[in-house]
């Protein structure tokens, strides 16, 4: 163990009558993850009334946090919740201070006009705090992708990439196909990290969100999506998860979530991104992105 840390962190979950159970674990750790934090994961089926699987990470080296009502909103029917328990410090990275603002640019997986991911995406523009600005990169009229392209784009492609290049980070807003991501959003990655050496994702933070019908929300295919931005050298909002479960009104055609737990949690996820992304830049400051994909 010569080396290794011994990390202890000590949380308090709700059960369903509000009481507090008690959470403690260790783990080692060679690194700290300054910008995940100890987070209890709470995958709940409110359709059998079970709160399940309960499960403490690390990776933190601030002691205890705790989870209380007005931080973990009550869990909308077939939500699945983490919620991200991070210390006083993190809460707002510049308390006292100017908040940045930062422009997101959002992808939505699904080409369909009715797409329930759509009405997600947009009923996140309107929960994102106001230092969020959120503006669609649209994927619909991007050819299929081949290295032919290379020396010289077709201007679909250099669109995108230049949609991508004028945003402070992307966040990915996506159904669930096959247990993997829609082809259309894979081709747009694909296309946004060539040519070799430019690739649109490098040092760019980004996040992934996504609904479906199904209990799961959409867990797979957001698991694809971490995978390729681990490649592409993305910084990736890990914690909180977000997988929703789409239930008939749900979301208006407008973007209105009619469950104000999952209004709630949305809203959190947003600030939470907001937070995140502010990290990025500090450790990563936006004058060196101009090397950031030559560098990768």
């Amino acid at each position: 163990m010569d080396g290794i840390v011994v990390v202890e962190s000590r949380v308090r979950a709700l059960d369903r009558s509000g009481a507090g159970v008690a959470v403690s674990a260790s783990a080692p750790s060679r690194h700290f993850n300054q910008d995940v934090g100890p987070h209890v994961r709470f995958p709940t089926s409110a359709r059998h009334g079970e709160e399940r699987d309960h499960q403490l990470d690390h990776g933190h080296h601030e002691p205890a946090a705790v989870v209380t009502r007005q931080q973990r909103p009550p869990v909308a029917p077939g939500l699945l919740f983490a919620a991200s328990l991070v210390s006083s410090r993190h809460d707002s990275p510049f308390k006292g201070t100017h908040v940045t603002a930062f422009s997101v640019g959002y992808f939505v997986g699904s080409l369909a006009k009715a797409s329930i991911n759509r009405k997600l995406s947009v009923a996140l523009t309107r929960l994102a705090p106001p230092q969020l600005e959120l503006r669609e990169i649209p994927i619909g009229e991007l050819p299929l992708y081949s290295y032919d392209y290379d020396k010289d784009y077709p201007p679909a492609g250099r669109a995108l990439k230049d949609a991508i290049a004028s945003v402070d980070a992307v966040l990915f807003v996506t159904p669930e196909y096959n247990r993997s991501i829609p082809g259309a959003l894979k081709n747009a990655i694909d296309w946004a990290s060539r040519p070799w050496g430019e690739n649109s994702f490098a040092r760019k933070p980004s996040a992934v969100i996504g609904t479906s019908p199904g209990l799961i929300g959409t867990a797979v295919g957001q698991q694809h999506v971490r995978s390729i931005m681990a490649f592409c050298n993305s910084p990736m909002f890990n914690a909180i998860e977000a997988y929703i479960q789409f239930t008939p009104g749900l979301i208006t055609d407008d973007g209105e979530v009619t469950v104000d737990s999952t209004r709630e949690f949305l809203t959190m996820y947003m600030t939470e991104f907001h937070g995140f992304i502010s990290r990025v830049y500090m450790a990563l400051p936006r004058a060196s992105r101009a090397t950031a994909a030559v560098a990768t």
